[in-house]
């Protein structure tokens, strides 16, 4: 079996902080609760955040083959928009997010 390893670049503590907290926006604004913070901790935090989420299937498996934290959080939570606009009537297949 051969095991892929992540790019050296991790995401910044504000980077995460920004995504545990917009994770958990979008959880209230579903009306659903999410993971406490102990539990979505470690080293690959964005398949944690993104993995309980109502997410296209396709961008899923397109977060599988990137290869650094950082690009998996930002590509997931993108800081340029804001929890409202994340919702399961927005999403879009074609692009792969929401």
């Amino acid at each position: 079996m051969l095991y892929l390893q992540d790019a050296p670049d991790q995401a910044s503590a504000e980077e995460i902080a920004q995504a545990v907290k917009l994770q958990g926006e979008i959880f209230e604004l579903a009306g659903s609760s999410s993971a406490n913070s102990s539990e979505i901790a470690g080293s690959q935090l964005s398949f944690s955040l993104v993995g309980p989420m109502p997410l296209d299937l396709d961008f899923k498996q397109t977060l599988l083959g990137l290869k650094s934290e950082a690009e998996r959080l930002q590509a997931s939570f993108p800081t340029s928009r804001h929890p409202a606009e994340f919702t399961a009537n927005d999403a879009d297949s074609s692009k792969g997010r929401w």
